[in-house]
């Protein structure tokens, strides 16, 4: 009883204090592709993702460009797909709805179109993230998983996904106003 729901309580803290230190992180100024690549790190930190992917939108062309790819063993991996376009696949559903998307079962869910990928990586969930800066669409943060995540995670990388949209956009106008 009690133990239970103290021991409870103390991962619930131990989460949300890692999330802090993750803001904090992004908190730093730093150049856009580091700040992507900690952004990276970090969701796969906090969510012991198998796999995580930053996409940034270019809202002309309604595509998605992957420029960020963590993944294990990445030096023997299988060509995939550095572009995308809104509507396809799971980070192009997430760009056209502006809307995350948790796909508990992912190898059985039509969204995920590379399959093959994750299942070689022990893939069997997955959650997309859209990252909003100023009210406009700036990339998507997706990430695979061995195991389903329990909700409260869920709703704690929603809420580092706006503050790494933060991050991004932030690091993209200082780059925008260095050149």
């Amino acid at each position: 009883g009690n133990a239970q729901f103290r021991h409870g309580l103390q991962r619930a803290n131990a989460d949300l204090l890692r999330l802090l230190t993750l803001v904090k992180i992004l908190a730093e100024p730093r150049s856009l592709e580091d700040t992507l690549t900690a952004v990276a790190q970090a969701a796969r930190s906090f969510a012991r993702a198998v796999a995580v992917d930053v996409w940034l939108a270019n809202p002309a062309t309604r595509r998605l460009h992957r420029l960020v790819l963590l993944e294990p063993g990445a030096a023997g991996q299988i060509a995939r797909r550095r572009t995308t376009p809104y509507g396809e696949d799971l980070v192009g559903w997430v760009a056209g709805t502006e809307q995350p998307a948790y796909l508990r079962d992912a190898l059985a869910d039509p969204r995920l179109a590379d399959r093959d990928w994750a299942r070689e990586r022990g893939i069997t969930s997955a959650c997309a993230f859209p990252l909003r800066f100023h009210d406009r669409l700036v990339g998507v943060l997706s990430l695979g998983l061995a195991t389903p995540l329990p909700t409260g995670h869920l709703s704690l990388l929603e809420t580092y996904s706006d503050h790494a949209a933060l991050a991004i956009g932030q690091a993209d106008l200082r780059r925008q106003l260095e050149t």
